[in-house]
């Protein structure tokens, strides 16, 4: 495998710095996308997120000292980036945190002679939000805090690192809930049940050092690099939002040191995550291999990125297809009607379930504000501009600014519909390349309503001829019902199936859609469970609605926006597996 061009390394730091392709380039949502990014919005802007609350002591931290801080204040820039509306409370959140630090600089308590995973990893959020701060703000003061942080905290003793335990043997397996917590000490360890999530950490010292370019971070960034690159998430049933944020943290090392065994690693690694911790619905299990877990938006929304980045870096559009998948299915199930996240039940043979419920309406200390990045990574992944064309990767409701009175907008009826449609507002031609879904086939393409010719590379079509000033571009898609096997193996039946539209998972409502005397429940074992088959003959109706022909069943995508009738509870209940 080899990298991209440069001009494709270049976008991709683009999109970690928080732009997408130069200092006049933007863009801007519309349609759903910004529905969910202001919703958001919205919510952490509440109460429980304003400055007086979200300043945490040992009382109310729950073990994670400068997580919520971290988090929150990554989220608020994020919304922010995303939005383009100022923040209300962020300003005065920064202001504030200079009072609320120990004697050493950081948050939580001082452990003299031993390192807390919990804390580094939580100071690896509070790292990653003071840096996109300051890099959107330039405040010397903010950099002054990440060095006290970098230097006070993660620096002290660096020669722990090396020592940090990977192997299964010295690691509690099957323990840990919705909230991570110390489990035992091992060394100058004190671990978490969260196992692995010294990786987060790792992502905000790698982003830190991008700033202080200092050797010493350095050789620690290696130290950890080196465990992650040798451990085995399987055997040691790693949380996958750790694992999922070590796969960033090293693409991000990748970026910065041009090495190749980091991308083959997170290769390797994203096999792993989808044969042992991926669900039917493009979710997560929270550890991998411990099938009776929830799902974890923050997992979810680290998987989109992955695999968007991995694409950046190797032109492999089979990436671009788990993004879109996780999407629609996973990250747009998971938001609920006031805007937070909450977590799923996964459904298989562990849980003795072929449906979907929820298990928490709202994770308000860590979901909801990862969903911000999620959205903005979204938007940011929408426009990818590379070898003197507009790569477009996702058709999503927005505009892209990239000069001087030069922008392009996208309207787009798919998934729902069959159609995007691109306008050019610009002084000079610009040439595009439009990624074509492997569920979707390509009918037609037209510039000022006559057909085009294109090529197709990489997944990508490419017409012939450029888009002109003030001229439309037309996609017209075919969609089709099929059926998918499931992901996972080990937690479901041989010869279950899933049932797909686009890039959504079909799911039924078995009290609705199913005659009372026949909803035998959803045991995994119960034949009731198996009214659909793989040769069945499906209608598709606006919404879109599937109806299978010559059987009582309706089928509808598990993609809501935000439903309030998502929540946790008997009233909902999707069957995805049959």
């Amino acid at each position: 495998m080899k990298y991209m061009l440069t001009a494709g390394l270049c976008a991709a730091l683009f999109l970690l710095a928080g732009c997408t392709g130069g200092p006049r380039t933007s863009i801007t949502p519309t349609g759903e996308l910004e529905a969910r990014i202001l919703r958001n919005y919205d919510k952490m802007e509440t109460e429980r997120y304003q400055p007086q609350n979200v300043f945490l002591d040992s009382s109310t931290d729950q073990g994670w000292p400068g997580d919520t801080e971290g988090r929150t204040i990554l989220a608020l820039v994020r919304d922010a980036q995303s939005s383009g509306r100022a923040p209300k409370f962020l300003d005065e959140m920064i202001r504030l945190i200079p009072e609320r630090l120990n004697a050493k600089g950081y948050i939580g308590p001082i452990y003299e002679g031993k390192k807390n995973e919990q804390q580094l990893s939580g100071h690896g959020w509070f790292l990653r939000g003071l840096c996109e701060y300051y890099k959107w703000k330039k405040d010397p003061a903010v950099l002054d805090l990440i060095k006290g942080i970098t230097y006070q905290l993660f620096m002290v003793n660096p020669e722990d690192y090396a020592a940090y335990p990977i192997d299964p043997k010295d690691r509690t397996q099957d323990v840990g809930e919705a909230i991570g917590s110390n489990d035992k000490t091992i060394g100058n360890w004190i671990l978490s049940t969260d196992v692995g999530c010294i990786f987060i950490a790792t992502d905000g010292l790698i982003e830190a050092n991008e700033l202080l370019h200092d050797p010493a971070i350095d050789k620690v960034i290696n130290d950890v690099i080196g465990k992650f690159l040798v451990f085995d998430p399987v055997g040691i049933r790693a949380q996958a939002h750790a694992t999922l944020t070590g796969c960033r943290a090293l693409l991000r090392y990748c970026f910065a040191k041009d090495n190749p065994a980091y991308l083959h690693r997170v290769e390797e690694i994203w096999t792993l995550y989808k044969q042992y911790c991926m669900t039917e619905n493009y979710e997560n299990y929270n550890w991998f291999c411990r099938y009776n877990s929830h799902s974890e938006p923050c997992a979810i929304v680290d998987s989109y990125m992955v695999a968007y980045q991995l694409w950046q870096l190797t032109g492999n559009a089979a990436y671009l297809d788990d993004a879109e998948l996780i999407y629609y299915n996973g990250i747009c199930h998971t938001q609920h009607d006031h805007g937070g996240f909450g977590l799923d039940n996964n459904p298989g043979r562990a849980l003795r379930t072929a449906e979907l419920t929820v298990n928490r309406d709202e994770v308000y200390w860590c979901c909801t504000m990862r969903g911000a990045e999620g959205f903005w990574s979204v938007l940011n992944s929408s426009y990818d501009i590379r070898d003197g064309r507009i790569y477009v990767p996702f058709y999503y409701g927005s505009t892209l600014t990239f000069g001087e009175d030069a922008y392009l907008t996208q309207e787009a009826s798919y998934p729902f519909g069959d159609e995007v449609v691109f306008t050019l507002h610009a002084a000079k031609p610009q040439a595009l390349a439009l990624r074509i879904p492997a569920w979707a086939e390509l009918q037609e393409i037209s510039l000022n309503g006559e057909k085009a010719d294109y090529k197709v590379e990489n997944g990508f079509a490419m017409p012939d001829k450029a888009l002109q000033p003030e001229g439309r571009l037309t996609l017209k898609f075919g969609l089709t019902v099929r059926t998918e096997p499931a992901i996972n193996s080990q937690n479901t039946r041989a010869g279950q199936f899933r049932v797909c539209y686009g890039p959504f998972v079909l799911g039924l409502d078995p009290a609705a859609a199913m005659p009372a005397e026949d909803n035998a429940g959803s045991d995994m074992e119960s034949e009731a469970t198996d009214a659909l088959t793989t040769t069945d003959r499906f209608t598709v109706k606006p919404g879109p609605v599937v109806e299978v022909e010559g059987k009582n069943i309706v089928l509808r995508p598990l993609y809501h926006l935000m439903d309030p009738a998502v929540k946790t509870g008997p009233d909902y209940r999707r069957q995805i597996l049959f």
